[in-house]
């Protein structure tokens, strides 16, 4: 399947979950909906040449620096003082070198580990400590989707 397919599939079900079954507002499922867009994606780290790998390398990024921002301001917005902003840069280069380093050098095989019941509970768990509950329910969400639409459903 194609990223294009996984990322509509994950948006489309997270949507309709969020929407239908726990009644949030349109723009917070639509909000989820696409996170879980992003998180079907996920599964296809371990492919060089997916486009959803490039996007994803540019997310991680985005994200990290994101969540540290908001990190280093007590979950507000705003521009941390100096000290704190080159603290939070040293850990934004190395959790993108921790990253960069894991997929350059130990980058597991396609549809390996990445498409794994294992690793979807565990990104979800991830995401669960990062972001809580509702973000935590659309990366699985989107996870799975695009396990199930690859028809490579396994535990480990």
């Amino acid at each position: 399947m194609q990223w294009r397919s996984h990322t509509i599939l994950g948006f489309l079900l997270a949507f309709l979950v969020f929407a239908f079954i726990f009644h949030t507002s349109n723009f917070d499922a639509l909000l989820l909906g696409v996170f879980s867009a992003v998180s079907a994606l996920i599964p296809d780290l371990d492919h060089d040449s997916s486009k959803g790998k490039k996007l994803l390398d540019l997310v991680f990024i985005i994200f990290i620096a994101w969540f540290l921002v908001l990190y280093g301001c007590n979950g507000n917005i705003c521009i941390p003082s100096f000290e704190i902003t080159l603290g939070l840069l040293f850990v934004f280069f190395v959790i993108i070198g921790i990253y960069f380093f894991i997929f350059r050098f130990f980058k597991p095989k396609h549809r390996g580990v990445t498409h794994t019941m294992v690793v979807c509970c565990i990104f979800s768990t991830f995401v669960y400590f990062m972001l809580g509950n509702q973000y935590a329910i659309a990366a699985f969400i989107g996870y799975l989707s695009h396990l199930f639409a690859d028809r490579h459903l396994r535990l480990i």
